[in-house]
């Protein structure tokens, strides 16, 4: 009897008999010790390719315990037939069987045991067309796709199974290396599958391998241009080649345009280079033919150029040469075509005709016939033949044209005006070289030569008149106008009788300043009328000879009264009101003493009646005065010659002398002197008792002194003699 369980919550189902399962189990309580039962081992079962399996070979050991014969041992059925061994389970249910075992004793019993099935097998890859190692010789044959092959399994349907990829990192493009690529599939009951492709790289050490190869082409020289083109574009688009290491660039050395001159073929190499550098290059020609000469366009012209101020006509032969004589030529083919030029059929390059028309011009200036007109003034010509060949050497005949120049312009005269600085009486002569020089004026004419004709003027004081250069008469420059001016015009002839004049003003002008110079810095007065002044011989001008003199005082840095300094700015100021300023130090000094007016007299004294006076008092009985500073003081000194001796005459007759100081206030002293003689001219006095009378009877008790004398002044110098 087999019991199928499915333990992943699928049915349970029995094949049991309910009578032989109580029947068994009997068995099995009664004589289940009879046997040594050991169920099969392994107890699982691999399901196969269709996720089924059956229990056939699961067989358990029996033996018996009691050393009887089994007689039996296998599935118990319900029928007397037995079950089924070939019941079929899916992969992850469990089959419980029953297994009867029955021995020659008559004893039997009924086991049990589980038998598990199980889907041990991965995914299968189906690697028809893929190769487990692959040779290649650069990493860009790696396929970009990294599809899984296909895969299957025996329990999960493709849908369901997953696969991983994994891949070794890759060399550079140009490098050896080996790359593995890994998928990895798993079905849902987690059994996987492994699948890895190697890739072994090789160095790729060759050029590329060229499939398609550019091809040779020729053309008609007419459409060589447009057809080179397109052959060159069509072979680039056509170059093909092949490399393991992929290619990186195609190129040609062909010039982008059919290039000019004569049709000769051209080789381009096409260079194809694969991404490790290797090229391979391989040539094509492109080819064409000419033997065609140029076509006329445009005849050459006839042409002529009017002299003009500011263009020579040998430019404008020189560009009618360059252009050809304004002809024009055309040729499909041969490009660049090549000019050259005839007279009078002798070949001639571009500086022999420019030649031949500078000799023209020695015809002189008249009446000339070109291309069929006739005009005027004609000052030179040139007939030129053309002729143009293509780079192939075929040429033509363009025909021949003249060139000629008319000279109907006078002769441009420039210049500028001249401003003359006044100067110091040379204008006159300054303005008759300046018009003998033509007024440093330059004249030009393209095309003729020029002679000075004459000059005429006006000027600012109403001189109008003309002359001839070097002779005059000419204007005469007012003296002392800071505003005279002529305007002179200038005029020259050039050989075809066209004249040109040019009006310039020659204007004086004073800008000048007179200049003080030379002059001392300082200079000292007295202090009595002081005046500064400068002298004229430190001043002059430019033009003016009579120059306004003006000047402003700063007193300062005053000592005293008399003595100061003045600082004069002088300005000195020309007829054209130009003015200049200097400045000069004046010191001025108070070197004068006072001076005395009443001085006490000079006197003599008699000695008996003699005092000395009193000092004079300034102002009263003493003055004295000064030009320049007040009189501060005056003083007395008293000088004697009196002796000390009283018994010296001198004592009482000698000279006094007063001297008085006036001192000013800048110290500035004058003296004046009083003499006083005190003399002595009176003689001494006798004194005493001369004629005396005594009573008789009374006379003195001593003797009478004797007479004497005396003086007021000096006293007796000796004893009176009697």
């Amino acid at each position: 009897m087999i019991n199928r369980l499915h333990t992943e919550g699928c049915l349970v189902w029995t094949i049991l008999t309910m009578g032989l399962f109580l029947m068994s189990h009997l068995q099995l309580n009664a004589q289940a010790g009879a046997f040594n039962f050991l169920p099969p081992n392994p107890d699982n079962v691999t399901v196969g390719a269709n996720c089924v399996g059956n229990l056939s070979g699961i067989t358990p050991t029996v033996t018996s315990a009691i050393g009887a014969t089994i007689t039996t041992s296998q599935f118990q059925s319900v029928n007397p037939g037995g079950a089924n061994p070939a019941a079929t389970f899916l992969a992850g249910e469990t089959a419980e069987v029953f297994w009867l075992v029955a021995d020659n004793m008559g004893n039997s019993h009924v086991f049990s045991f589980f038998v598990f099935f199980q889907d041990n097998t991965g995914p299968v890859f189906d690697l028809t067309g893929y190769l487990d190692t692959v040779e290649i010789t650069s990493v860009v044959q790696i396929p970009l796709d990294t599809t899984p092959p296909p895969v299957s399994d025996n329990c999960t349907v493709s849908t369901q199974i997953s696969v991983t990829f994994s891949q070794t990192p890759f060399p550079d493009t140009c490098e050896t290396g080996i790359v593995k690529r890994t998928w990895t599939a798993q079905d849902l009951l987690g059994n996987t599958s492994v699948y890895t492709q190697t890739f072994v790289i090789y160095a790729d050490t060759l050029p590329p391998l060229v499939q398609v190869f550019p091809m040779n082409a020729t053309a008609p020289c007419e459409i060589a241009p447009s057809a080179y083109q397109n052959w060159l574009a069509t072979q680039m688009a056509n170059f093909f080649a092949v490399d393991p290491s992929g290619i990186r660039e195609y190129t040609n050395n062909g010039p982008a345009n059919f290039p000019p001159g004569c049709s000769v073929p051209i080789t381009v190499t096409f260079r194809v280079k694969d991404n490790c550098g290797f090229v391979f290059s391989t040539p094509a020609t492109f080819s064409t033919t000419d033997n065609d000469p140029p076509e006329i366009v445009v005849a050459p012209k006839d042409t002529v150029a009017y002299c003009t101020a500011t263009g020579n006509p040998v430019d404008r032969l020189s560009a009618w040469i360059s252009a050809h004589g304004y002809a024009a030529a055309y040729d499909s083919c041969s490009a660049p075509m090549m000019w050259r030029m005839e007279i009078a059929n002798q070949p001639r390059d571009s500086a022999q005709v420019v030649a031949a028309y500078l000799n023209s011009i020695s015809n002189g200036c008249g009446t000339q016939v070109i291309g069929g007109n006739s005009y005027n003034k004609v000052r030179a010509k040139v007939t030129v033949a053309f002729f143009v060949k293509d780079a192939c050497g075929n040429e033509r005949s363009m025909g021949s044209a003249t060139f000629g120049a008319i000279d109907t312009i006078p002769p441009a005269i420039a210049g500028t005006i001249l401003i003359e600085q006044c100067g110091n009486g040379s204008d006159q002569a300054l303005l008759e070289t300046w018009i003998n020089a033509h007024g440093n004026t330059t004249v030009t004419d393209e095309c003729s030569t020029t002679t000075w004709t004459n000059f005429s003027y006006t000027t600012s004081d109403g001189q109008v008149g003309g002359g001839a250069f070097g002779s005059g008469p000419y204007p005469q420059v007012q003296a002392h106008n800071c505003t005279w001016l002529t305007d002179v015009t200038f005029r020259a002839t050039d050989e075809c009788g066209n004249i040109g004049s040019k009006t310039l003003r020659f204007q004086i002008e004073d800008t000048q300043a007179p200049v003080i110079a030379g002059y001392p810095d300082t200079v000292t007065l007295n202090c009595v009328n002081p005046q500064p002044s400068i002298s004229t011989s430190f001043i002059s001008d430019n033009c003016d000879d009579n120059l306004s003199l003006s000047h402003t005082e700063t007193r300062m840095d005053s000592l005293c009264d008399g003595s100061y300094t003045i600082r004069v700015v002088w300005r000195a100021t020309d007829d054209c009101n130009n003015s200049s300023t200097a400045i000069q130090t004046f010191l001025v000094r108070d070197t004068q003493a006072p001076v005395f007016g009443l001085v006490p007299q000079s006197y003599t004294a008699y000695c008996d009646t003699f005092t000395l006076p009193a000092p004079p008092v300034m102002g009263m009985n003493i003055t004295a005065t000064d030009d320049c500073s007040p009189v501060m003081s005056i003083s007395t000194s008293v000088s004697s010659t009196q002796s000390p001796d009283p018994l010296n005459c001198a004592h009482y007759q000698y000279m006094i002398v007063r001297t008085f100081t006036a001192t000013d206030q800048c110290g500035n002293t004058r003296t004046a002197t009083q003499a006083i003689s005190v003399i002595d001219n009176v003689p001494p006095v006798p004194n005493g008792q001369f004629d005396t009378l005594v009573n008789c009877e009374v006379l003195p008790a001593i003797p009478l002194p004797p007479p004497g004398a005396e003086d007021a002044c000096s006293g007796p110098t000796a004893a009176p003699a009697f």
